[in-house]
């Protein structure tokens, strides 16, 4: 429908106006036809982003780039027919990253998603000799993992007169926000060690092994996460294995929280709300300055290292922030923006953050740089559920990132900030 309407407003237009309708192209493509079934909002941006490339009047000037290398151009023809048809049959079967505006480390996941992808059809092929393997396969071995993971995870630990202790002496936001995540991460281990018991409790013949328990005796078997705990977890495209032990770092993060009750350095990556926490951040500046939280904002300030140090203390308002990573750019502290990528290295640890609230709306960069908004999401999947606003659950929040290279070129080379990395 998109390609009929661009030939009818071609079709349409007056020549004397000018080359060709772009803004109208631009507009009923970008957000009435095409645009009009993207809900994210980062999505929309990328479509605006490559229809600006290519619906400009540059586009009609013969051997104009189309890549930023200037291999792929327009084709120095003479007007004719047989002209475009061979510059046509010229081009390549499948588009290069150059012409799609990505960088070459992009191949790295493309190729790790069609590996998994294959691997995935092919054991679903076999997948009934996979399900009598694990049914023979003996209960020490599994009850063996599950020992193993039981020494991972931490001892729940009464938090209650403490946390009393902390909401009395500190009436912050932030310390409601330590409460309830120790509270998420209780209910989780509590259910975590509640499904591995039942499933040793089974295996010895104690209780009767159900249907759910031999599901989740399976998913323990192939290091997959249990679906169950879904309910109470936080979003995670982890293995089993390593998920106990992230789970184990997070929850001791938040139990040193509590105990020092004042830290330099917090580590977002282990909240199960990240946007809760900003928010309290600026309910806490907005209730210290009595100001109306409406207009308090958070400026984002890159620092130019990657790891806190001993002598490091915390901010006078704000705080610092770890547990960052780049996909598909890099930070370059002594230039003090983003770069490209180094060769195979498609994601690199962000440098340490300072979150700082603040009234003033100004936005400053220094000279010759740009101010790219880097989205932040929860995994490198970037899937989400939406809420009935367009919000992703996946989808944190956005960060200015100074860059020497305009806006557009890290929107095409699909930049983002992660939180957790699969």
């Amino acid at each position: 429908m998109s390609a009929e309407l661009v030939k009818s407003l071609l079709d349409s237009h007056d020549d004397h106006a000018g080359p060709a309708p772009f803004v109208a192209i631009k507009s009923v493509v970008g957000e009435i036809i095409y645009g009009g079934h993207i809900i994210d909002e980062m999505d929309s941006r990328l479509l605006k982003t490559v229809l600006d490339r290519f619906c400009c009047p540059d586009i009609l000037r013969p051997g104009h780039a189309l890549s930023s290398s200037g291999e792929f151009r327009m084709p120095l023809q003479d007007g004719s027919q047989s002209s475009w048809l061979h510059t046509v049959k010229s081009l390549p079967a499948e588009a290069p990253l150059e012409f799609l505006g990505l960088h070459e480390t992009a191949m790295i996941e493309r190729n790790e998603i069609d590996t998994s992808e294959l691997l995935t059809a092919v054991f679903l092929t076999d997948s009934a000799h996979m399900i009598q393997d694990v049914q023979h396969e003996s209960a020490a071995s599994i009850l063996s993992k599950i020992d193993i993971l039981m020494s991972r995870i931490p001892t729940a630990v009464d938090h209650t007169q403490a946390q009393e202790a902390v909401i009395t002496r500190s009436a912050k936001f932030l310390a409601v926000i330590l409460i309830e995540e120790l509270r998420k991460y209780d209910t989780l281990i509590s259910s975590i060690k509640l499904t591995l018991n039942e499933v040793i409790q089974a295996y010895n013949g104690h209780e009767i092994l159900t249907a759910l328990l031999e599901v989740q005796a399976r998913q323990i078997a192939f290091d997959t996460i249990p679906s169950d705990w879904s309910k109470c977890s936080y979003l995670s495209n982890s293995k089993l294995t390593p998920y106990i032990h992230d789970m184990a770092l997070r929850y001791e993060f938040f139990c040193c929280w509590l105990e020092q009750e004042t830290l330099s350095l917090h580590w977002l990556s282990a909240f199960f709300t990240p946007f809760a926490f900003v928010t309290a951040l600026r309910l806490d500046y907005a209730k210290q300055n009595c100001l109306d939280v409406s207009i308090v904002i958070i400026k984002y300030c890159l620092l130019p290292v990657f790891q806190a140090c001993s002598e490091m203390d915390a901010p006078t308002h704000g705080v610092y922030v770890k547990g960052i990573s780049f996909q598909n750019a890099r930070w370059e502290p002594r230039r003090g923006g983003l770069v490209e990528c180094l060769p195979k290295m498609q994601t690199t640890p962000a440098p340490i953050i300072w979150f700082d609230p603040t009234d003033t709306a100004s936005r400053s960069v220094k000279q010759g740089f740009h101010a790219f908004v880097c989205p932040l999401y929860r995994t490198a999947s970037r899937r989400g559920i939406f809420s009935s606003e367009g919000l992703s659950s996946n989808h944190v929040m956005s960060i200015d990132v100074p860059s020497a290279l305009p806006s557009c070129h890290w929107i095409e080379r699909g930049a983002a900030m992660l939180l957790q990395l699969d």
